[in-house]
């Protein structure tokens, strides 16, 4: 049993629903492009990459100290104010509940809540994290889950697992206190050649996919390393099936070319207001075929047989 704790206007063209997909790509592009230079009056001025991103970056309290418990608190007031973020915050955890149908009898945790909003999607949800911040149900660590064998119908990370600086401990944990028939759901970055061309010069975080099943933690959100999804359920995916047989890999599902970097995430401004989800969202629909190069992201489901 889980504890609770005590503790701008669009352009004309975006607003025709019915025109095709590429206007709407177009359109989205010509209208951030416009806010840049309406915004940030460097048109007179040499305009490389470094330069936007500094002045498009956001206040430092809600960049700096990773693993201050402080910072995740302030990103949650972020993420709830940049619209554009927060409709593919929850777009992420629609999916992510999608994949729980047919669940056996048992409560849903969710591993690094943080900054997240996960029970306006699905309230019946347990929030867990390693320190207190608010709305939060419980204080544990991923990789010494404090349930007992075959008590948990389902367990949920948004951007948690790359963070893992021992992944083998947590999945050894949770393919323990998994329900037979319960799942592991997790969204997390994964390697395409699009994806890797971002994270690798435009992101803070390490993206090695060259790496081993670990890495030296700094901290418990500043160590990271971007590539693991991939390196464990993908490059060593026979090895991944070896060792863990009773938690296979159910479905890979690769998405998110465009939306995320839209967004500013939590380091950079929004480049796209609210309203403009949806069409950017049509967009990479339509660049669905191309997710093997495109893709960001990828949904992850592994089930307990």
């Amino acid at each position: 049993m889980v504890n609770s704790l005590t503790a701008p206007d669009l352009p004309d063209c975006l607003k025709m629903g019915r025109r095709s997909c590429r206007l709407d790509c177009l359109s989205i592009l010509v209208y951030s492009l416009q806010t840049l230079q309406e915004d940030h009056p460097l048109c007179h001025e040499q305009m490389t990459v470094p330069s936007i991103l500094d002045r498009w970056r956001l206040p430092v309290e809600v960049t700096a100290d990773l693993d201050d418990p402080a910072t995740t608190i302030a990103r949650q007031a972020l993420i709830r104010r940049k619209r554009f973020l927060y409709k593919l915050y929850c777009s992420f955890y629609r999916d992510m509940a999608a994949r729980l149908q047919g669940l056996p009898d048992g409560p849903i945790i969710e591993l690094g809540s943080g900054a997240g909003c996960l029970k306006e999607i699905l309230p019946r949800v347990y929030s867990s994290d390693l320190f207190v911040v608010p709305g939060l149900d419980v204080v544990l660590s991923a990789q010494r889950l404090p349930f007992k064998d075959g008590s948990v119908g389902g367990l949920l990370m948004l951007n948690v697992f790359h963070h893992l600086p021992q992944p083998i401990r947590f999945l050894q944990e949770a393919e323990r206190c998994l329900i037979k028939g319960g799942r592991l759901v997790m969204i997390e970055p994964y390697n395409t050649p699009f994806a890797r061309f971002i994270y690798q010069r435009f992101h803070h975080e390490c993206f090695d996919p060259q790496a081993g099943w670990e890495h030296q933690g700094r901290g418990p959100l500043s160590g990271a390393n971007g590539a693991l999804p991939w390196i464990l359920f993908d490059r060593d995916a026979r090895e991944y099936q070896r060792q863990f047989p009773r938690l296979p890999l159910r479905t890979v599902h690769l998405h998110t070319p465009f939306a995320y970097l839209l967004s500013g995430g939590l380091s950079f401004r929004s480049f796209l207001p609210g309203n403009c989800f949806g069409a950017v969202r049509r967009m990479e629909q339509w660049l669905s075929p191309l997710r093997r190069q495109l893709a960001m992201f990828a949904t992850i489901c592994l089930e307990r047989t």
